[in-house]
């Protein structure tokens, strides 16, 4: 187990050499140095082998090779970052373990958790999308995935969002949070699309169960706003209801977004817009680096399902 104090308050990514998490590591970096966060560097390298008897020995000088020659990735990587980011501190860590595992352990303790989404195969996939999968159903902490190629900066908004305004209160502090460090305006889409037969309802009824729909989703949208302007008054906030599908709505607004911010669990029904398979497929289809939030357990309470 990774100790705790390791990266404690720190912005982690995962990098594994491939350009993906190149582009991640990136993204972390302007995060820390906007947050005033230290900046801190994983390689996980899989599951040592168990060695025979007989070549105990060579697969131990192999091993510390190896071990040896992705510190030195790790070391260049951090001289890079430091470059182009003058005055941020750039810590790196080389450990043994499943990288899954090893990644949710950090999402304990890191203040946010990057990864990327693609890898190079090997032990270089740490950030394949299986991998990303993973972490982010069972991550104890704010998760940004970052997919390849997608531009770091530009004129988007921050976009959230929303679901039960009153269990989304961490999703809610970090999009200001995120709109306050990038500088962006926050964008909060309610998107929600009940099943076919409250479609039949309305062909058949009229309006009214349709109008009790429409009103509480107006509801969460103006509850969440509430929550928002207690956290910042000035904010530029731009809220949205839309009658569509969750994913396809909020995949759509990532294509000019500079961020996009869900939460881990909806409710089910109708209403749950932001249950984990929800998170999971805007994982693949996100244009832009989307947070997935979730609040850390209290001490004591933290009982992670197996990987």
């Amino acid at each position: 187990m990774l100790p705790q104090a390791t990266f404690a308050d720190q912005v982690v990514v995962g990098v594994d050499g491939s350009p993906s998490a190149a582009h991640a590591a990136e993204w972390a970096a302007v995060w820390a140095a906007r947050t005033g966060r230290d900046l801190g560097l994983v390689a996980a390298l899989g599951v040592m082998p168990r060695d025979r008897p007989d070549g105990q020995a060579i697969a131990t000088v192999m091993y510390d090779a190896f071990r040896n020659s992705v510190a030195d990735m790790l070391a260049q990587t951090a001289g890079e970052l430091r470059n182009r980011h003058p005055g941020l501190t750039v810590n790196t860590t080389v450990v043994w373990g499943d990288a899954a595992i090893v990644l949710v352990e950090v999402s304990q303790h890191a203040e946010v958790l990057v990864l990327g989404t693609r890898g190079l195969g090997g032990w270089q996939g740490l950030l394949m999308g299986g991998v990303a999968d993973k972490v982010a159903t069972h991550a104890r902490g704010p998760l940004v995935v970052v997919p390849p190629n997608v531009p770091l900066s530009g004129d988007g908004p921050v976009v959230l969002g929303v679901d039960d305004p009153e269990t989304g209160s961490p999703r809610i502090t970090f999009a200001v949070q995120a709109a306050q460090v990038l500088g962006k305006p926050l964008v909060m889409i309610h998107a929600w699309q009940p099943p076919d037969m409250w479609r039949a309802i309305r062909r058949v009824s009229g309006s009214g169960e349709w109008a009790t729909i429409e009103a509480d989703a107006q509801d969460r949208i103006n509850r969440a706003t509430e929550k928002v302007r207690a956290l910042d008054a000035d904010l530029e906030l731009l809220p949205r209801v839309v009658s569509a599908n969750p994913v396809a709505t909020l995949a759509d607004a990532s294509g000019s977004a500079e961020l996009v911010v869900l939460g881990s669990r909806g409710r089910g029904g109708w209403q749950g817009l932001l249950l984990g398979s929800t998170s999971r497929e805007m994982i693949q289809r996100t244009h832009c680096p989307l947070a997935i939030i979730r609040a850390r357990p209290a001490p004591g309470q933290d009982k992670p399902a197996p990987l």
